[in-house]
């Protein structure tokens, strides 16, 4: 599989490229997930975002606390696969913050006793998401359990890769280990993640995902936290994107748009995108949209093949 990926990836070899996030795309049907990599690579949209949490029938990958369940892992093995051969590449998320409580309670949550995270009244400018609320990142218990998170899942080896997670290559862009969590809480716990997946797995990427209040201590995190190698932004209209972007360029590291939307339909929608595409040109850093959906729903942020959004400014922005 290696030399037919990386022949298929030369395209990505510089640090420029867009893509999607699909969280969910591991749970999907397999002719659902072939034809859906089948169109983010016939729209130029190289790297897909999913992550490890619970999905309908499939228990997150430890639940209870200690009891481990490698049903997910696998489904989430044969994704990678069929990305390998669809020539996109991964980010793989270990976990889900929003699973603490918001729209999940894990084991973590459950067994610690984790505060509701975005607490009616909490959620806004001076506390977007109600992150101050967790623990989980500074509690012992919860840390030590989370490395132990990071070993099982690195440990586990694909059935269809047919590798052992720590050693897989080509098709893994990045591990991240959450999903937007608490950037207030998380200085030491950032570095201290990062660390433990390139100890289980060395020559890794590691990216941090969900820095969405960057102006207030970003540039700090930043300094604190040497061994991650891709800083990823999501802006949902928190800052200002273009002193984002300066911000982020003065840290001299690797950074991407990693999640952006906006609430309010198409206008919303066109308006965001048109900010985002031009600060992503403007300094020359990939971008994925959140989220490449199923079709019309209640998530007002998705786009699938057919919307206007999508073909009209999603594809041609992804081709240049």
């Amino acid at each position: 599989m290696g030399l037919v990926l990386l022949a298929a990836l030369l395209v990505q070899d510089s640090w420029s490229w867009a893509g999607a996030n699909c969280h969910d795309l591991w749970n999907r049907p397999p002719a659902e997930m072939r034809e859906t990599l089948a169109l983010m690579r016939a729209s130029n949209l190289r790297t897909v975002r999913l992550w490890i949490n619970a999905q309908g029938n499939v228990k997150d990958v430890e639940d209870p606390v200690g009891v481990w369940h490698d049903e997910i892992l696998e489904k989430i093995d044969f994704t990678l696969a069929e990305c390998a051969k669809a020539g996109v590449r991964v980010i793989l998320v270990f976990h889900d913050h929003w699973a603490l409580g918001r729209w999940q309670t894990d084991a973590y949550a459950r067994k610690w006793k984790e505060p509701l995270l975005w607490p009616p009244g909490k959620h806004g400018k001076d506390d977007p998401g109600g992150f101050s609320a967790t623990t989980f990142y500074t509690n012992p218990e919860e840390r030590a359990a989370f490395r132990a998170r990071i070993a099982h899942v690195l440990s586990f080896r694909g059935p269809y890769t047919g590798m052992r997670w720590s050693e897989l290559g080509d098709v893994i862009l990045a591990w991240e280990p959450q999903n937007e969590p608490n950037w207030r809480a998380r200085k030491p716990w950032t570095e201290e993640t990062a660390a433990e997946i390139k100890r289980h797995a060395p020559k890794a990427r590691v990216a941090a995902g969900g820095v969405n209040v960057f102006l207030r201590g970003g540039a700090d995190l930043v300094k604190a936290s040497p061994s991650v190698d891709y800083w990823g932004y999501h802006w949902y209209g928190w800052e200002p994107l273009d002193r984002v972007a300066q911000a982020l360029d003065e840290t001299g590291r690797p950074w991407f748009i990693e999640e952006f939307g906006a609430v309010g339909g198409d206008p919303a929608l066109r308006t965001a995108y048109k900010t985002v595409l031009a600060v992503a040109r403007e300094h020359r850093v990939p971008w994925m949209f959140w989220r490449l959906g199923r079709g019309p729903g209640p998530r007002s942020f998705d786009l699938w093949k057919g919307s206007p959004l999508f073909d009209e400014v999603v594809v041609p922005a992804a081709g240049k």
